[in-house]
Order: C-alpha cells, then structure tokens, then sequence
C-alpha cells in the first residue's frame, strides 16, 4: 500500500542541498527520497533522545539512596 504523498517548496541553502544531493548519489536514490530518509532519521533520534531525557529525569526522581 502506498503512502500518501504531499508536495511541498521549500528554499535550502545550497552547500545543505550538496551534502543532500552527494547523500543521494551515495546511497542510490532521489532526491526526494534522500531529504525524506534523511528527515525521518532525524526526527527518529530526536525522539529517541527525548526518551533518554525523560528516563534520566525520572531516575533522578525515584533515585534509591544505597548509604
């Protein structure tokens, strides 16, 4: 099944759009799909991140003091 698609313009600087584009050569793939997997991955280890924050956070919250 397909994913539902959305185009979109966008203005990038150009030595960002060389690094995307040498990605995509690299890897074998589109532009497009470049800047999506390199989006995706992103967002994916920011979300990860964010989870290590809240885990430190409530650690720090419940920790057990061993004296």
């Amino acid at each position: 099944m397909a994913r539902e698609l959305k185009r979109i313009n966008m203005n990038v600087p150009f030595d960002l759009l060389d690094r995307i584009d040498a990605y995509a050569e690299k890897m074998g793939i589109t532009r497009s799909s470049a800047m999506n997997v390199l989006c995706a991955s992103a967002l994916d280890s920011q979300k990860a991140v964010d989870g290590i924050s809240e885990l430190m956070e409530f650690l720090q919250k419940n920790e057990v003091k061993t004296e």
